[in-house]
């Protein structure tokens, strides 16, 4: 007898990274509300935090750790973040697996890091993990386009849309808001890093693209031009396929070309034969049934 082999148990990613999120926000609130000094606080958020300082001095994991932070002022920051990760990761994980769900959220943490980074890097401080659910958001979007979804708006109204039109929406409410807000020199601000949603749509786009869809990187397409046809050179025909006739009414002669072209077919396949070989099959098929 041979023992049944036990199945596979799948890593709890999703899981882990929700209950580092909370355990790290528990952590915040304890450094800031019960302690008798509000340093160490400042020193958690400039050693793990994401700023344009401390990336410059050296602090290069701050544009993942930064994902793991929320602020501790709304509530609403780390619910709505974890609420995002939760309802689209439990559905990407059965389909693009445990590993790849945390290779998308540490990648759509960091290139939305990077983004935000890349505009502010002389000022501000950005924590959440925005950029992550958003990341989620957009493979879902892009393998679910269709798949109607049923949410309550202002948590009474009940609306029903089609995922690819909430990823369009969020796409010009982020653009829009980076464009007029964030880098707008009269822009006032709204506390919001637009830059690091964008990056984690950008990333979801290219995880769909690049590692779902395994399309290559460098894609070499055929031009769309075309050379006329007076310029082109005549195709020579390949050995063997030279047009040649033959007598339909000589039965003998029509059954040996036909079993000729029978061991063509058995041997190279029905698309090596010529137009001439098809239309003697067909010709030959009325002819010997009689």
């Amino acid at each position: 007898m041979r023992q049944q082999e036990e199945p596979r148990r799948e890593l709890p990613v999703l899981k882990w990274i929700i209950i580092a999120n909370i355990t790290v926000f528990i952590l915040q609130c304890i450094l800031e509300r019960w302690t008798s000094s509000r340093a160490p606080y400042h020193t958690f958020l400039n050693y793990f935090a994401l700023t344009g300082d401390g990336f410059r001095a050296g602090y290069l994991w701050t544009p993942l750790t930064y994902s793991f932070l929320h602020s501790t002022q709304m509530l609403f920051h780390i619910l709505g973040n974890l609420l995002g990760i939760f309802l689209f990761g439990r559905i990407l994980q059965p389909v693009i697996g445990p590993r790849r769900l945390l290779a998308l959220y540490v990648t759509s943490a960091v290139i939305g890091g990077l983004f935000w980074l890349a505009f502010n890097f002389n000022g501000g401080l950005v924590m959440g993990a925005s950029a992550a659910a958003l990341g989620f958001l957009t493979v879902y979007c892009l393998l679910y386009p269709n798949n109607r979804v049923q949410f309550l708006l202002f948590f009474i109204v009940p609306v029903t849309i089609l995922p690819k039109y909430i990823l369009w929406f969020s796409l010009i409410i982020n653009l829009f808001g980076f464009l007029f807000y964030e880098i707008s020199p009269q822009g006032a601000g709204t506390g919001v890093a637009y830059s690091a949603h964008l990056g984690g749509i950008l990333c979801g786009w290219l995880f769909i693209k690049y590692v779902h869809n395994r399309e290559p990187i460098f894609n070499r397409r055929a031009t769309s031009v075309e050379l006329p046809r007076w310029v082109k050179k005549k195709r020579k025909s390949p050995p063997g396929s030279n047009k040649f006739t033959i007598n339909i009414s000589n039965r003998n002669q029509l059954k040996s070309e036909v079993d000729r072209i029978l061991d063509k077919i058995n041997s190279k396949g029905f698309g090596s034969l010529t137009e001439e070989e098809k239309r003697i099959l067909d010709k030959a098929k009325d002819i010997l049934s009689h």
